[in-house]
């Protein structure tokens, strides 16, 4: 049988991204594709997205999906990691309000920019930065862009400890945030908890645990699920061999719908069942990617 869809683990904290791929990987038959849709560190807990068969190909296609975390600020102790997991290497005596936690976070909100942490998997000069890190090598790298869309205090949870909420695009430092407001307030800090409850279409609502795969069910998602923003084309049958091939088509031959717009990404079907996805250059439907041969035996 073939799969092709996305399975949402639920990571706990304490697992790593690779280990929940691995232990999703077992439970399908060899040289099946399997792959995370970006890495949840392992101090962290929530959704973590796993492309199954050609749904592992689309990544380049989902990764810019807004993201959303829930993540424990805590002031006056500054780690390693920016995380509670980390080598302490200061204490600072806290003497901050409610009122100037908010003032500060505000300066994180929008387009920022931001240092890779340390222990991170970011590359430099080719090696994972966390790999140069434990040998203590220099892992100084120059600031990044970043963007916010909200951050929002949603409780006090002890005199030094804020709950915030956090809706982000990719590649931002959910723990370097923590750390740049204690550096704000002067008294330094890590993210001493951090839940992703939000990737894209993926939330803790349509996840499951790595247990509940384990015990044999295999229930995916649809593959076009995180790609619905994109337009949809329905290709003719008769163009079945062209788009096999992955071979170049005019729009006007087999498009069943409204007017598709030229530079458009689109997803394109057979058979009421995805295939690929496209894009609409001077008027030919160029494929970006498109389901391996051997699959389209199942499209009927």
């Amino acid at each position: 049988m073939s799969y092709n869809g996305f399975i949402n683990i639920l990571k706990p904290s304490g697992m790593s991204s690779s280990y929940a791929v691995v232990g999703v990987r077992k439970m399908f038959e060899k040289g099946t594709r399997v792959g995370h849709m970006g890495t949840l560190d392992p101090a962290a807990a929530g959704v973590l997205p796993v492309g199954i068969g050609f749904a592992a190909r689309l990544f380049d296609y989902i990764i810019d999906k807004e993201k959303e975390y829930i993540c424990e600020l805590s002031l006056g102790i500054r780690t390693d990691t920016q995380d509670a997991d980390g080598r302490i290497i200061s204490r600072e005596k806290v003497n901050v309000s409610r009122e100037a936690v908010l003032e500060a976070m505000q300066a994180f909100k929008g387009d920022i920019l931001q240092t890779p942490p340390a222990y991170s998997a970011v590359m430099k000069d080719g090696r994972k930065l966390y790999h140069i890190a434990r040998e203590g090598g220099d892992t100084t790298l120059e600031k990044r862009p970043a963007h916010v869309e909200e951050i929002e205090l949603l409780e006090q949870t002890d005199d030094d400890k804020y709950l915030l909420r956090v809706v982000c695009g990719r590649g931002t430092y959910i723990r370097t945030i923590c750390a740049d407001i204690g550096d704000t307030l002067g008294c330094g800090a890590h993210c001493s908890f951090l839940l992703r409850t939000k990737s894209g279409c993926f939330t803790t609502e349509n996840a499951v645990s790595l247990e509940h795969v384990k015990a044999g069910n295999l229930d995916l998602l649809p593959i076009d699920l995180p790609i619905m923003n994109f337009k949809r084309l329905d290709a003719n049958e008769k163009l079945r061999k062209m788009i096999k091939n992955g071979a170049p088509l005019p729009v006007k031959r087999y498009i069943r719908q409204d007017e598709i717009f030229e530079g458009e990404t689109v997803r394109v079907y057979l058979s009421d069942r995805f295939v690929g996805i496209a894009n609409i250059e001077d008027g030919i439907v160029k494929f970006k990617t498109v389901m391996p041969p051997e699959e389209f035996d199942h499209v009927q």
